[in-house]
């Protein structure tokens, strides 16, 4: 199997993949980002964003291996493959050994393990990149997502401040 690909299954039986995305994944992710409900868009973006610019989408497609990664979870629906989620870091230009690290799961999808699995591939390759410390920030009203980071192997250091998390942990050796 290609490197970064990972077969899963998910709570409810379901297969998917996880792998890299590429630039070829633009339409992909364009209708993950559709298919969002304003709550999720609002919970990813901390903005209210009617739609997503294509050049953006383009943009979250180009990775750039030295500075970000990104994986996609993807299910076969019937010759169709579609992304369910997509989580990515982004290395910090001041300090090289941190990254940001963002996540998000297509609406009738959540709660079946596929944010979670996503979240457990990325850290490893991370590391393998240099990467020590994972930081994000997080609308205080996002208990999915603060359950999953609570929940996690990792002990995280928070604040809370104006209706945002900021975290962050230590994923080096």
């Amino acid at each position: 199997m290609p490197e970064h690909v990972f077969e899963e299954t998910l709570k409810n039986g379901a297969p998917y993949l996880i792998r890299p995305i590429a630039p070829d994944d633009v339409n992909r992710l364009g209708r993950l980002y559709k298919s969002l409900s304003p709550q999720s868009i609002y919970f990813r973006f901390m903005a209210p964003l009617e739609r997503l610019p294509r050049a953006l989408v383009r943009d979250l497609c180009d990775v750039n291996p030295e500075r970000e990664f990104a994986l996609a979870a993807e299910v076969r629906q019937g010759r169709a493959r579609e992304f369910i989620g997509a989580a990515r870091w982004l290395r910090e230009s001041h300090d090289p050994q941190a990254a940001q690290i963002m996540l998000v799961v297509a609406d009738g999808w959540t709660n079946l393990g596929a944010g979670r699995t996503l979240y457990r591939r990325l850290i490893p390759i991370a590391r393998e990149r240099g990467i020590r410390t994972m930081r994000g920030l997080i609308l205080d009203s996002n208990f999915k997502m603060i359950s999953m980071l609570v929940n996690s192997e990792f002990t995280l250091d928070t604040d809370i401040q104006d209706g945002l998390v900021s975290f962050s942990f230590n994923i080096g050796d």
